[in-house]
């Protein structure tokens, strides 16, 4: 069962950007139980934690609804490290609802919304959010 599910998310907020729409962007993406702003080396984070399947809700429901299954099981997959599925997502993209995943800054010219997701069993987790 998936009932130890935790999940953490960073997003950076760049100089050009703003605090709400970021913040935003990364609400469309998980239902976060805490939402704060981090400032590290100058530099200011959107970071919000969540516990329980249910903060994953959202994401499952883009995923179902951009038909994007076969895909995001395919990048789910790759993204395992032992107990944890860490994605990075198109912060630009999630601002208007839609989930894309992002490989790096050329995808994601303003930095990514980073979702790290602890579970112990991760592909149980991967195909709950992948059917349906």
């Amino acid at each position: 069962m998936l009932s130890d599910v935790e999940v953490e998310v960073y997003a950076e907020v760049r100089p050009t950007e703003s605090e709400a729409k970021v913040r935003s962007a990364v609400l469309n993406l998980i239902d976060l139980d805490e939402v704060e702003v981090l400032v590290m080396n100058n530099t200011k984070f959107i970071h919000g934690r969540a516990r329980g399947l249910r903060s994953l809700g959202k994401l499952r429901e883009l995923i179902r609804r951009g038909r994007i299954g076969e895909t995001a099981r395919e990048v789910l997959s790759r993204s395992v490290i032992g107990n944890e599925v860490v994605i990075n997502a198109n912060k630009q993209a999630a601002y208007v609802g839609i989930l894309s995943f992002a490989m790096g800054e050329v995808e994601s010219p303003l930095g990514p919304i980073t979702i790290r997701i602890r579970t112990s069993n991760p592909q149980h987790l991967i195909t709950w959010l992948t059917s349906g």
